[in-house]
């Protein structure tokens, strides 16, 4: 049998692996290998094509018979280099670098309470997610640090979980403060101020208004209507206990240990004042005759 292309005599062996070309006129490549690790030691070889092992040989990092260049100390001379540096170095006095004010980039972040201010009037008006995008624009553009960030955003968290009975029981109780049409921001009032307001003090004018109006009653319409004044006190002095009540325990959610007992105690100790206050006017009023026959 002859070679296809230079009719020379071609080998049985590569007729019988079924060549029809001689080794020298043949243009298939000789076979490769690749050596692979399937751990530390322990590779062996994989016969590969030519193309398969150049390939292969630029994705695996433990490849061996390539051009790759050294890199380090060893390669570059780096060692050298930076010990050289070291000691040129070492006698020196570093060199200030000094920076020109036109270069200087000058901070000005906003204030934390401008910047609670601005966020909560527009939590109030438009939401909580519309607060949240202006702070995070604001950071964007600079106006506010990321701490200022993180706070605002977890106040923001706080409120939105809130409810409106929670907004005023817990111990800072944001109102917004609005006059003339100004948004001045938001006042911490701490619950210690209704306890007094409406524990204290609004019992204690509610007997004035009452005890105003009986000397009224007992010195201009007698005796008479100022009893009949008292029945009718009774009525309005419960309901506004009743209001008062619900609006401290029902609606801001006070202690009921502490409010009840402060203000059933000046409710109560006003009540008495205003009885004998009331009961001396209405003894001037009985005529000396009959004051004298009173045993």
């Amino acid at each position: 049998m002859i070679c296809s292309k230079c009719e020379s005599p071609l080998d049985s062996r590569r007729a019988t692996l079924g060549f029809n070309k001689c080794v020298k006129c043949s243009d298939i490549k000789k076979y490769s290998s690749h050596t692979v690790y399937p751990h530390k030691t322990g590779g062996y070889i994989q016969p590969v094509s030519s193309e398969q092992s150049d390939h292969l040989k630029k994705l695996d990092r433990r490849r061996v018979g390539s051009g790759r260049v050294a890199k380090g100390i060893f390669a570059d001379n780096s060692w050298d280099r930076w010990l050289e540096s070291y000691y040129k170095n070492i006698y020196s006095k570093p060199r200030k670098i000094k920076l020109s004010k036109k270069f200087r980039k000058k901070f000005s972040h906003m204030k934390t309470k401008t910047l609670y201010q601005k966020v909560v009037k527009t939590f109030i008006e438009y939401g909580y997610h519309r607060a949240v995008d202006e702070v995070n624009e604001l950071y964007s553009k600079d106006k506010i640090s990321l701490p200022q960030k993180g706070k605002m955003v977890s106040n923001l968290a706080d409120l939105q979980m809130m409810t409106s009975k929670e907004k005023f029981s817990t111990s800072c109780i944001n109102l917004p403060i609005i006059s003339d049409g100004i948004y001045y921001g938001w006042s911490s009032i701490s619950p210690l101020i209704y306890y007094i307001l409406l524990g204290v003090l609004a019992p204690i004018m509610l007997n004035l208004m009452h005890l105003i109006v009986g000397l009224y009653v007992v010195t201009q319409r007698g005796n008479v209507m100022s009893l009949g004044f008292t029945g009718i006190s009774f009525l309005t002095k419960t309901v506004a206990m009743l209001f008062l009540t619900w609006l401290g325990i029902g609606f801001l959610g006070l202690v009921v240990a502490i409010f009840i007992p402060l203000l059933t105690f000046f409710w109560f100790f006003t009540h008495i004042v205003e009885a004998f206050v009331i009961q001396h006017y209405m003894k001037e009023n009985v005529p000396k005759q009959l004051q004298r026959m009173q045993i």
